[in-house]
């Protein structure tokens, strides 16, 4: 999914936590003759894909991207707990009751489970909306610039603040990616600097751009002034 992410430290549980789901649903695969090994290794991999879901999730700046990766998650609930079935019938030496036709009956809720979510925009059965209740992002970060060395601090520093700046991480980003311009960003709000003149003249320059940004502004601005043949 296609997004602004921004680093947080609630991702390490969440990443730690798919590389041992990764590690022993490898371990089990490899010894997938023992009985439940199988369905215990696929357990392992919807568990490692719901991980990893979830640190997507808390990485992404933008609610639309949040929900995907909620929706994501969301797909997995049902077959890992259908591998877990599996897994403990197999384990407790009852793997006998695992026929064709009762996978095939366990599979029913899965699969439609998950077509209720990718249709979900159409029928809206599931969820009658989402509220993104709080951000697990520092809502403030003070820059230390000197000439060769900048610091980024999520508390204060202790020194003066010289300018102010009221923006969103998916604004940033954008200007990073040359996306929009910083003039553009505060033309639409999106970006406020409360500081000197002469300092909001020169705020602009203290950033470094993406390598790609010149190539990206100028896709944009030469798509912008050509006229649609759908027009």
């Amino acid at each position: 999914m296609r997004g602004a992410y921004a680093y947080t430290p609630y991702l390490w549980p969440m990443l730690a936590s798919a590389v041992f789901s990764l590690a022993l649903g490898i371990y089990a695969w490899r010894r997938r003759g023992v009985p439940g090994a199988l369905p215990f290794a696929i357990m392992e991999l919807f568990a490692m894909l719901w991980s990893l879901g979830a640190a997507f999730e808390l990485a992404a700046v933008e609610d639309g991207t949040k929900i995907f990766w909620f929706k994501f998650q969301a797909t997995l609930i049902l077959p890992t707990t259908t591998a877990e079935l599996c897994f403990a019938l197999q384990y407790t030496r009852l793997g006998r009751l695992l026929t064709r036709r009762n996978l095939a009956l366990l599979s029913i809720l899965p699969v439609i489970n998950i077509i209720l979510i990718l249709t979900h925009e159409v029928h809206h059965e599931l969820w009658l909306g989402f509220t993104i209740a709080g951000n697990v992002h520092p809502k403030c970060y003070w820059l230390v610039l000197n000439p060769g060395d900048v610091s980024v601090c999520i508390k204060h520093p202790g020194f003066d603040i010289d300018v102010v700046v009221s923006a969103d991480l998916a604004a940033f980003y954008e200007v990073w990616m040359g996306r929009i311009t910083f003039t553009q960003a505060m033309q639409d709000q999106r970006l406020e600097l409360d500081a000197a003149p002469s300092l909001v003249r020169a705020f602009p320059k203290w950033f470094a751009l993406s390598q790609v940004a010149r190539v990206v502004r100028a896709v944009a601005n030469s798509g912008s002034s050509q006229k649609s043949p759908f027009h």
